[in-house]
């Protein structure tokens, strides 16, 4: 579905949102269904994965996917997955699913901070820069990239990309 629309409890100033072409990112990844902040019980599982299978030199990042408008489809039926970017090569264990995002043009909005912070920055992103950009979201579904970790960083330095796939002009 590609288009989210995001309850936000406050103003997201100053958005800087650049225009990327992404080239395509393969994840091996869980499907998630529920409230998407939930997302991380996802993590946890897909992670154990990793560890037990001594996977982690074949991550090259991580990802999640939305498919949902939570605007418009029931909190406990919304359709998420998280996921490991993986190279093309590597062979997924039995429990992962392959998905793949990118590819092409999206808006990208990079949140600095608490992942508590994403659903505003979500929010101000479909609703006050993308209708007054001159650009429209793909049918393709939106996504972040995770660009560091908490295990690694203070919550107030990680970094999220936020992707919205584009239609081509």
């Amino acid at each position: 579905m590609g288009h989210l629309q995001c309850e936000g409890t406050g103003p997201m100033p100053d958005l800087n949102v650049e225009i990327k072409t992404l080239a395509r990112m393969r994840l091996a990844a869980l499907e998630h269904r529920g409230a998407y902040p939930q997302i991380i019980r996802t993590f946890e599982k897909l992670c154990a994965v990793f560890n037990q299978g001594g996977l982690w030199n074949h991550a090259r990042g991580m990802a999640s996917v939305y498919y949902d408008d939570p605007s418009v489809v029931a909190e406990a039926e919304l359709r998420s997955a998280a996921g490991v970017v993986v190279e093309e090569s590597f062979s997924l264990p039995g429990d992962l699913c392959e998905i793949w995002i990118g590819g092409g043009r999206c808006a990208v909005l990079r949140h600095q901070g608490a992942y508590a912070g994403l659903p505003d920055a979500w929010h101000a992103f479909y609703n006050d820069w993308l209708p007054s950009s001159g650009e429209a979201a793909s049918d393709m579904p939106s996504f972040e990239i995770y660009r560091n970790s908490p295990k690694d960083v203070p919550e107030a330095e990680l970094l999220t990309d936020i992707c919205i796939p584009l239609r081509e002009k």
